[in-house]
């Protein structure tokens, strides 16, 4: 959904509610909106989906966190030639290679928990896709709006 679809959305229902005069808070982006008519429909399944996005969003980037240490070594030591208090950058990018080439398979299970949690992120993406149009959906038959 664009941004413009979910300004649409967000619109069409704001004027649905002030018209019917539905008991339900008016809420400025669409997620929240969503939630509030759920809260209506008194199902929590768009909420509970939401919550998992949250943990999975949390885990990619726990997940990542390593490649950006690596990456700000390699940048420190490509740029500043960084080598202040002991720390020698280089040496320490030589290191972290070294024992990559000699982990071969730790490293690919960490490539694969990395696809598998940043393909459950989208998968989930896309269920919560779904689940906005049809809470919407259910909420305008429920109401009377379509």
């Amino acid at each position: 959904m664009g941004i413009f679809s979910n300004t649409r959305q967000l619109k069409k229902l704001h004027q649905h509610i002030e018209a019917k005069c539905i008991p339900v808070t008016s809420k400025d982006e669409l997620v929240p909106q969503v939630q509030e008519l759920e809260r209506y429909l008194g199902r929590t399944d768009f909420t509970a989906l939401r919550g998992r996005k949250r943990i999975a969003s949390i885990l990619t980037a726990i997940v990542s966190l390593p490649v950006l240490g690596y990456g700000a070594i390699i940048g420190l030591d490509r740029y500043f030639a960084f080598e202040a208090g002991g720390f020698n950058a280089r040496q320490v990018t030589l290191d972290i290679a070294q024992w990559l080439a000699g982990n071969m398979q730790g490293l690919a299970v960490y490539g694969v928990l990395f696809l598998v949690i940043t393909f459950y992120y989208r998968w989930i993406d896309f269920c919560m896709g779904r689940k906005v149009k049809n809470v919407i959906k259910q909420f305008m038959t429920q109401t009377g709006g379509l």
